[in-house]
């Protein structure tokens, strides 16, 4: 089972690397900190659908992918100056994983990355957007602090979620919309 999911999560890491989103030891919050009744439900994308769902302090997603795979999400929100900023990482502790691997579930992700997008609504429509230019990327990490995991190129950013927050308050533009920085997810009927 180690096997079949050490590769998968790299490539879901990988997947998630190119669309350059901030990488993150740390959410923007541990807990939601703004609910937003209209994520909940069934979205899609590219032929996967997305159930969200809130659960206690986070919203729990699961996905079916149009291969059959199942994978499971958490979603923290908080919202920064009229804008809500949702950070997701990868659920190991979600009952449906633990269904399929047992008790193991945890051990073949020893580091949580959290990536962290703005989201907005309009109509039936989702959007998580990110970090549109690799100058504002790189300009988050000058002023937060990064590290690198030990033969990686990757940076990851290791701050607190204060420090988080007071950047973007002052960087939201770094999170504006273009014509190709975002995830757009439709309401499933």
């Amino acid at each position: 089972m180690k096997r079949f999911f050490h590769p998968f999560t790299l490539a879901v890491f990988g997947a998630l690397i190119l669309s350059a989103c901030i990488p993150s030891m740390c959410p923007i919050t541990e807990k939601n900190e703004t609910f937003l009744p209209e994520v909940e439900g069934t979205w899609t994308l590219n032929g996967n659908r997305y159930q969200v769902e809130l659960n206690g302090d986070f919203y729990a997603v699961s996905v079916q992918t149009k291969q059959g795979k199942k994978e499971f999400y958490k979603m923290t929100l908080a919202a920064i100056d009229g804008e809500t900023y949702a950070s997701v990482t990868f659920d190991r502790d979600a009952p449906e994983l633990k269904k399929i691997l047992g008790n193991d579930a945890s051990e073949p992700f020893s580091l949580p990355i959290w990536r962290l997008y703005r989201l907005r609504f309009s109509n039936n429509e989702l959007r998580l957007c990110w970090m549109h230019s690799e100058t504002d990327f790189q300009k988050c990490l000058r002023e937060l602090g990064a590290f690198q995991k030990k033969g990686s190129t990757d940076p990851i950013l290791n701050t607190t979620p204060d420090q988080l927050k007071a950047w973007l308050a002052k960087n939201k533009s770094a999170f504006a919309e273009t014509k190709d920085n975002f995830f757009l997810f439709k309401r499933s009927r």
